[in-house]
Formats: structure tokens, C-alpha cells, sequence
């Protein structure tokens, strides 16, 4: 199982980040690296009803109605979903109200709408300051609802990971491709169970994967 070649080739460094026990690397596989099977198995819908359903499950974790929500990697109309993603249903789950930032190394600016308040970063979601600056722009502190989709390298996802610094208390972060992708196994591996919540969905299901993280109490 691909899931099980990741989580044995992990070697544990001392923790540098917040919430982490250690900071994982994969020296066999490379901690840039993307993918490390050519094989996707029998699924080939990047967008399943099982992510979706586990999607909107951790929204169900919220305590409040967000008033801010960031994804990293956005809507692709390219794909094989029948136009659905994790985008389309964060933004049918958010009130009109609730800011929305959608961070893609490409142009989503197709999705901009500053009356439901969508808003798209052309940009690397390593370049925290350019979210934090449109941010404070709409006078917002925090994220309640992180989703990461982006690069899924070890080294990428420890990136992301830092985004906790601008979470609300409550907030809930979800990830995408937790199955087969080095970067989100070794990540949420590495998650100290005494600070936060951990949920797994589909983990020995021949699916993308789906997990949530939440602070605990």
C-alpha cells in the first residue's frame, strides 16, 4: 500500500513548527516531490462523493459560521470531477458574507465575485504575506476554514502547515489527497494528538483521501 511505503520511509528530525511532534523528511522518495507511485490505482476522479461528503463533514466541525475561508488550489475546469471540486462546494456551504481566498499558481480570477466576497491569489501559497496583506485589507485576523490542495511535497505541506499562526481558535484545516501523496501522509503523521484532533477519511479505501485537523477543547 502506497499509504504504508510513506509512512515507512519517514525519518523524524526534532519538531521546528507549532503542532508538529517532529518534522518529518523523506530522504528515499525526495521531500519536493509530488507523487511517488505513477499509478493511481482504480480511481481516477480527482473529486469524489467520498471527499465531498468528508468535506463537508469537517465544515460540520465548526463551531460558528466562518467568516473566512482559504483554499490552496482552486477550481479546475479542466478536469474529470463533471465540474465539481472542493471549491464548488466550500463555496456553496459559505453564507454571502463569509470572505473567501482561493491561492492557485494559476489564474482562477474567473471565480471573483465581490458581491459574495470570492476572491482569487495568483500566487505560490508559500507567500503568506500576500494573503495576510488582502487579509487585512477586509479586516480580517483569522481563517476559520483552511483547505490545502496545492503541491503535496513533504516540503510544501510544512509550508502550508504554518498558516496555523493566522487560525481562529476554532478554525478547522482539511486536506485534500492524504492517500497517496507523500507530503499530506508524512504531514499529518506528524500532527501532536495532544493539541489537536485528527480525522482520516477513506484511508484504506482506493480513494484521494480526505482528513481534518482541529485544536483540541
Amino acid at each position: 500500500m502506497v499509504t504504508q511505503d510513506i509512512l515507512n520511509a519517514i525519518v523524524k528530525f526534532p519538531a521546528d513548527s507549532y503542532g508538529l511532534k517532529y518534522k518529518p523528511t523523506l530522504p528515499s522518495f525526495g521531500d519536493d516531490t509530488d507523487w511517488i507511485n505513477p499509478s493511481r490505482g482504480n480511481w481516477s476522479i480527482h473529486w469524489s462523493d467520498a471527499n465531498d461528503k468528508a468535506l463537508r463533514e469537517a465544515w460540520a466541525q465548526l463551531d460558528t459560521a466562518p467568516k473566512l475561508i482559504v483554499e490552496i488550489g482552486v477550481h479546475r475546469p479542466e478536469s474529470n470531477d463533471n465540474g465539481r471540486s472542493s471549491t464548488t462546494t466550500l463555496l456553496s456551504l459559505k453564507d454571502d458574507d463569509c470572505m473567501y481566498i482561493g491561492i492557485d499558481l494559476n489564474d482562477r480570477s474567473f471565480l471573483n465575485n465581490m458581491e459574495k466576497n470570492i476572491f482569487t491569489l495568483a500566487c505560490n501559497s508559500s507567500n503568506r504575506e500576500e494573503v495576510y496583506k488582502l487579509m487585512d485589507w477586509y479586516g480580517h485576523e483569522t481563517v476559520d476554514f483552511f483547505f490545502v490542495d496545492g503541491w503535496h511535497s513533504v516540503n510544501q505541506c510544512l509550508e502550508d502547515w504554518k498558516y496555523w499562526e493566522k487560525m481562529s481558535p476554532t478554525g478547522v484545516m482539511a486536506f485534500h489527497d492524504t492517500n497517496y501523496h507523500p507530503g499530506p501522509v508524512a504531514l499529518l503523521d506528524a500532527v501532536d494528538e495532544k493539541i489537536f484532533d485528527i480525522k482520516l477519511f477513506n484511508r484504506d479505501e482506493d480513494d484521494a483521501g480526505v482528513a481534518y485537523v482541529k485544536r483540541r477543547g
